[in-house]
């Protein structure tokens, strides 16, 4: 197993990144990203610029660099590809995450539009989106000021979501390369969203 350290918000860091993983393996078939979680929970709408900067850099312009260099790579050596972009649990709207919020619906159009650019080039782009997910540190914050009991009613399964419940839809998606499907938000939420 390698690490490298690398802050994909700076392109130049991107880049070393992707080309230290081809040297290492030879190609990339597909690319997984996940943002950091919210180190605070009161990123709402006053927070400063400086705040809000931060947070764009580490959920988006990150993504946004990793997918347009992995995208690259793919086109130039016509290569077949797949991204999964995940999202963390404010995808939906919340008072205390306003900014966080904006940036998540808009990495749903990145890869929406990423989707529909890409697919004559056989490079697939989706995204998961899970709800609450047990153990989480944007969970546990809530759980501070509320209960699990409050959290459950409003889930129609009545349960949290846990880590394998995301695996196990990336599993799904790599396992089925040739699917005929991208672009798609695919949401992993016990039911939340159309409640």
């Amino acid at each position: 197993m390698h690490f490298l350290k690398s802050k994909v918000d700076d392109f130049e860091d991107a880049i070393k990144l992707i080309d230290f993983t081809i040297d290492e393996f030879k190609t990339v078939n597909y690319l997984i990203t996940n943002g950091p979680e919210i180190n605070k929970l009161d990123l709402d709408f006053d927070e400063s610029i400086v705040d809000f900067k931060t947070c764009f850099n580490d959920y988006l312009l990150s993504v946004y660099n990793i997918n347009k260099l992995i995208i690259n790579y793919w086109k130039e050596f016509k290569l077949q590809g797949q991204i999964i972009n995940c999202a963390s649990d404010v995808l939906y709207p919340s008072s205390k995450v306003t900014n966080h919020s904006i940036i998540k619906r808009t990495l749903v159009g990145l890869t929406r539009n990423l989707a529909i650019e890409n697919a004559k080039n056989d490079i697939k782009v989706n995204m998961i989106s899970h709800g609450w997910i047990k153990n989480s540190k944007i969970l546990n914050e809530v759980m501070k000021n509320t209960n699990e009991n409050e959290i459950l009613a409003k889930i129609p399964m009545n349960k949290l979501g846990n880590e394998d419940d995301v695996y196990k839809a990336v599993e799904f998606l790599l396992a089925n390369p040739d699917l005929y499907m991208t672009g798609q938000n695919i949401i992993i939420d016990g039911g939340l969203s159309f409640k």
